[in-house]
């Protein structure tokens, strides 16, 4: 049903923190390949618990990623949680789970940050070192566009609605964009 609604990626959230497996999760990563719709995974990093427990989490549900696969997302959010932490040591904290987690799930992963552009201007102070991950944003305007921080010159996904309703799926669900025709996504997924 979802599929017919034109939907043609998902992503799904997979851990928080060291310990959280969302119980939903495996049930929509297989219900989403079996149905021919795009699926991507996140983790939730919660940056005052330890880096090496949240990958180990986060690789352990995920088990591997295959062919076809959207890339694996690093969820930041919550500014307040990341208040003990510079710019550049909360940089440092999300490199080192990338680079974790590609150490893991192998060299062809390169995965997609979320995060919203106050997030990145404010927590992250607009580092450098996030431009060549893939952009997904959570802003919620009236916009034809979302506001695209620096150090990223383009968005991949946009999330512009948290409250959307999708047909075969209770309540409501985040409704995104994606940057690009067919081909571009393609070229996104997993080899």
């Amino acid at each position: 049903m979802v599929r017919q609604q034109g939907v043609d990626f998902a992503f799904m959230k997979a851990t928080e923190g060291a310990t959280f497996v969302d119980s939903k999760f495996k049930t929509n990563w297989k219900e989403a390949k079996a149905n021919g719709i795009r699926r991507g995974a996140y983790h939730f990093l919660r940056p005052r618990t330890d880096l090496t427990a949240q990958i180990n989490n986060f690789a352990r549900v995920l088990g591997s990623v295959e062919p076809g696969d959207l890339p694996p997302v690093i969820d930041t959010e919550v500014p307040s949680d990341w208040s003990r932490l510079n710019g550049k040591q909360s940089v440092d904290l999300i490199v080192g789970f990338i680079d974790g987690l590609r150490a893991k799930l192998g060299d062809n992963v390169h995965p997609i940050v979320y995060l919203s552009p106050s997030f990145a201007d404010d927590v992250l102070k607009n580092d450098s070192r996030l431009k060549n991950y893939p952009l997904w944003l959570a802003h919620y305007t009236a916009a034809s566009r979302p506001r695209v921080p620096k150090p990223w010159d383009f968005w991949t996904f946009w999330q512009f609605t948290e409250n959307g309703t999708v047909a075969g799926i209770t309540g409501n669900v985040d409704i995104n964009r994606f940057n690009g025709q067919a081909d571009r996504l393609e070229a996104l997924l997993l080899k």
